[in-house]
């Protein structure tokens, strides 16, 4: 029981951010990644999910955080931003709009995030809806990912991910690649990531 006990208060926990224009998939991508359901909705509150996952050997418990269709009332504050450990921008890759959106969020987390990036924040675009795309469209996607590409190399982001929140495919990916960096940058000296124990969850607090 003791040692039970004391694997639980050595695990960390982070708090990752699901951000992206409205009906691009973010709620949906989440309830694929916890529950292994789909569901075509907008979600009318900020939410949270919580789910463990081992990296290495080590388990962790990420606190996903999803704005829930507030960016149209453009309603995301300090409050939902601070204390994040990592950001997933989601972005329609269906939709003409995505190279604005891509720099929109760009510009979004530099406002509210800026030593956070500073310090090596893990940031990830995902392409979501990969399963609606039709072939005359291909090649002009493409064009999007490489512009996605090219964004998160000059802003010293991860690689981004093409998904299907609908299919289910690499959902899981795309959280793993962010799990690990978190786990990576763990073992070093990164500022924000921060062991807690089962009394206090700073990815919980108002």
């Amino acid at each position: 029981m003791a040692n039970n006990i004391a694997s639980d208060l050595q695990k960390d926990e982070y708090k990752v951010i699901i951000i992206g224009a409205l009906g691009v998939g973010k709620t949906s991508l989440l309830l694929r990644y916890v529950h292994n359901t789909f569901e075509d909705r907008i979600s009318k509150f900020i939410s949270e999910e919580k789910k463990s996952v081992v990296v290495n050997g080590r388990e962790i418990v990420l606190h996903l955080w999803d704005t829930a269709g507030q960016e149209r009332f453009q309603s995301i504050t300090n409050r939902f931003y601070s204390d994040s450990h990592a950001v997933v921008i989601v972005y329609d890759m269906t939709s003409e709009d995505a190279p604005q959106d891509l720099d929109f969020w760009v510009r979004e987390i530099q406002y509210y995030l800026p030593l956070e990036l500073e310090a090596g924040m893990p940031v990830l675009f995902v392409a979501n809806k990969k399963d609606l795309i039709k072939k005359e469209d291909i090649e002009e996607r493409r064009q999007h990912f490489r512009q996605a590409q090219e964004v998160s190399h000059s802003n010293g982001f991860l690689p981004p991910v093409q998904c299907s929140a609908k299919t289910g495919e690499n959902v899981d990916k795309v959280f793993q690649v962010v799990a690990e960096h978190l786990v990576r940058n763990r073992s070093g000296s990164h500022p924000l990531i921060r062991q807690t124990d089962q009394k206090r969850c700073t990815a919980c607090s108002s």
